[in-house]
């Protein structure tokens, strides 16, 4: 399933929204706390990213901001982000959609 994967561009360390980038990937494997997705192209250790997807028998996208935690060959392990009310009301509808 193609998940579209944007990045957050860096600037003195701080993400910024300017000059975002959009790759589409491949999910392999997901949970509720990140997931595996095959990318065309190049992403960073500790580089913010943010996903979005449909699962099986949904039609709703679910957008998740991640951090790149790891990496073998091109696919990489992203870590999804909770620091704020958005984040986990996400996190959240994933999981709900996990469990059903």
């Amino acid at each position: 399933m193609a998940t579209p994967c944007s990045r957050y561009p860096r600037s003195n360390g701080r993400p910024t929204t300017d000059k975002i980038s959009h790759r589409a990937g491949t999910r392999r494997q997901l949970n509720c706390g990140g997931m595996a997705v095959l990318v065309d192209g190049e992403l960073a250790m500790a580089e913010q990213v943010a996903v979005q997807f449909t699962l099986p028998r949904s039609e709703q996208a679910i957008s998740i901001r991640a951090f790149v935690r790891n990496r073998t060959g091109s696919c990489y392990g992203i870590e999804f982000i909770s620091e704020n009310d958005a984040d986990y009301y996400n996190v959240g509808q994933l999981e709900a959609a996990l469990t059903r």
